[in-house]
């Protein structure tokens, strides 16, 4: 029974990150409208949560940074080179060669700075960056007291930024670690010392249905003016916050609920899930004209469509990977 429940945990979390992915890519093919206001109250601090779920202090430094410069940063390079490549091949063909600037997309990749130098994978280093921070906290702060003031500290901090400040972008994302930290934070938190509560309340509870935090989201979602953590953008902070943790309860109720093996290796994949739709992306608006069709119906489902259609192009080449992958161990194993 234990393990049933251990198993249907991991597989939610999955859930959830493959729900938060397909949001993300749904919201980069040009949604717009009530949908786009929606999906952006909650999608990324989604994603921040579960990250701080899964998040581990039992390593040391070396072996953290070793890590996420290998499965977040490298990734970053190479796939941020390689989609310019795509992009310009794609837009001038045979000619892309004499259309490349490698000095500012070297400019955009490692300054970094959202509005001057936009790199197209801005949030992998944001939750590199943001990571290290949490990391630090949970590595050196116990108590699970002092780390809920740290995290009401992170809330108070930036909304006193969003008041006095205002939007003001950084390199490397600095400007909003706070605001992508307090929900890796809290994730972390609650699965390390309220896990019991969090499931048997909020995940297992018949009383607090999933319609309740669907209107409760969309309601504030709706009020509010469109969040964008692109842009530092966020409406009314209040609202905002309310509204996203409404929208990650949402969908971790539903996550829970669903046991399906591929939404589960989304999740697991999730990362390059959302770097790989980025090609689809541009593949899609270079070359499909009714991806920009003024008629909206016709541009939602081609949106859709496309989402679908390179999330499943994806999901194949992944396979196709652990395919090659395996066949390589059954071939050194018999040698």
């Amino acid at each position: 029974m234990i393990g049933n429940i251990a198993s249907k945990r991991i597989n939610w979390i999955d859930n959830g990150k493959a729900i938060a992915v397909l949001l993300v890519g749904l919201g980069h093919y040009n949604c717009s409208g009530t949908l786009a206001k929606i999906i952006y109250t909650f999608h990324i601090p989604l994603f921040l949560f579960l990250s701080g779920i899964t998040l581990k202090e039992d390593m040391s430094w070396k072996v953290f940074i070793k890590k996420r410069v290998k499965s977040l940063l490298l990734p970053y390079i190479f796939y941020s080179l390689l989609l310019e490549l795509f992009r310009e091949l794609i837009t001038y063909k045979l000619d892309f060669v004499k259309h490349i600037d490698i000095v500012h997309t070297l400019k955009c990749i490692f300054i970094n700075w959202r509005g001057t130098y936009s790199p197209y994978y801005w949030y992998i280093p944001a939750l590199f960056i943001t990571e290290i921070l949490i990391f630090f906290i949970i590595k050196n702060v116990r108590k699970v007291n002092y780390k809920l003031i740290i995290w009401l500290a992170m809330i108070g901090l930036q909304f006193l930024k969003s008041q006095i400040i205002g939007v003001y972008l950084l390199p490397w994302d600095i400007d909003i670690i706070l605001e992508m930290g307090q929900y890796i934070l809290l994730g972390n938190i609650i699965w390390r010392h309220y896990r019991h509560y969090f499931n048997k309340y909020i995940l297992e509870s018949k009383f607090i249905t999933i319609f309740i935090f669907i209107i409760g989201n969309v309601t504030l979602g709706l009020i509010n003016s469109k969040v964008d953590l692109y842009f530092g953008e966020v409406g009314n902070y209040f609202i905002y916050i309310v509204s996203a943790y409404m929208g990650i309860v949402m969908i971790c109720k539903l996550s829970y609920k669903i046991n399906n093996s591929i939404l589960s290796y989304i999740g697991r994949n999730s990362l390059y899930f959302y770097i790989l739709q980025e090609f689809t992306f541009v593949f899609a608006t270079k070359i499909l004209p009714f991806m920009s069709s003024p008629i909206i119906v016709l541009r939602y489902i081609s949106m859709i469509g496309v989402n679908f259609i390179g999330e499943a192009m994806v999901y194949i080449i992944l396979k196709c990977k652990d395919k090659v992958k395996l066949l390589e161990k059954s071939t050194k194993m018999r040698r």
